[in-house]
């Protein structure tokens, strides 16, 4: 018999047999490195809790008992495509795919985007599992690009209003343009509370005004030296305003020494990001949508 409830925090205790129990004999760091925060139990009660804090959720299937799958769910309201539900994982244990648990995770995933008042539930799927969404009403509707730079000094010639800020100001109410890989609060927060996931490193985040837009750059490391380059707009951004805030990223990590970004943003950039020299690693990253 098939159960889909909210996670418990002794589902934490299983979610490793579900997502990689071949890291189970490993030491805890190199679990962490490998899995993520599915193979230690105090990690995991942490990312509960901050999904719920963001207002998320994750449901956990049940097979007989056992759990076998779980689907982490959250707003995405700086989307520049406008608000939507999003689907951030969505998981089954391998010997137990193929029975309906996925179905039924995402079946719940929609309730919960309906109850909160969207009207899209979007996702962006391992390649594998494209097919699955679209047997489920899942549309493609865009793509996008994976991106990397070394960073290269810039000679600022104008007043940016620069001012370095914390984890206390987020950035509520703005569009998230690069970092787009998961709702940008969940980025924000998870990037300054993480104390589980390598590299450990406190993020570098700024404000700053470009032509009468609020500006906020978020360098995440997800390497001792590397970082991933996340951006938000007060407005609805044209591409000389991104131009000008890659340009700042990148003269802000290399003063923090940073010796590569990387940059995920939708596909519509590409020519902008090729201007700027960066290499595209990957061009064809699929966005999909259900209506709920």
């Amino acid at each position: 018999m098939m159960e889909v409830r909210k996670a418990v925090s002794d589902d934490c205790r299983c979610y490793i047999e579900v997502h990689c129990p071949e890291v189970k004999a490993l030491p805890r760091n190199e679990r962490l490195r490998v899995c993520g925060w599915w193979a230690d139990y105090d990690a995991c009660v942490s990312y509960l809790k901050l999904y719920r804090r963001l207002g998320g959720e994750v449901f956990t299937a049940l097979l007989g008992g056992e759990v076998t799958g779980d689907i982490e769910l959250l707003p995405h309201d700086d989307c520049l495509l406008g608000p939507r539900a999003y689907i951030n994982v969505l998981w089954v244990k391998e010997s137990r795919r193929g029975l309906g648990v996925g179905a039924r995770l995402v079946n719940q995933g929609v309730k919960w985007a309906m109850l909160r008042g969207y009207r899209y539930l979007d996702t962006i799927p391992e390649k594998e599992s494209v097919g699955f969404y679209s047997k489920l009403g899942f549309k493609h509707i865009g793509s996008q690009i994976k991106a990397v730079r070394k960073p290269k000094p810039l000679l600022l010639n104008a007043d940016y209003g620069f001012r370095e800020i914390n984890v206390d100001e987020p950035p509520l109410g703005m569009k998230l343009i690069t970092g787009t890989y998961r709702p940008g609060l969940f980025t924000w927060y998870s990037a300054w509370e993480d104390k589980y996931l390598p590299p450990q490193i406190s993020p570098l985040a700024f404000e700053l005004m470009i032509k009468e837009n609020r500006v906020i750059i978020l360098l995440d490391y997800y390497k001792e030296n590397e970082a991933s380059l996340v951006l938000w707009s007060s407005k609805m951004p044209d591409n000389e305003l991104i131009r000008n805030a890659i340009l700042i990223s990148e003269q802000l990590a290399v003063e923090a020494s940073i010796a590569k970004i990387f940059v995920q943003t939708w596909s519509r950039y590409e020519g902008l990001l090729r201007g700027l020299g960066y290499e595209i690693i990957d061009r064809d990253t699929i966005w999909l949508n259900k209506s709920v």
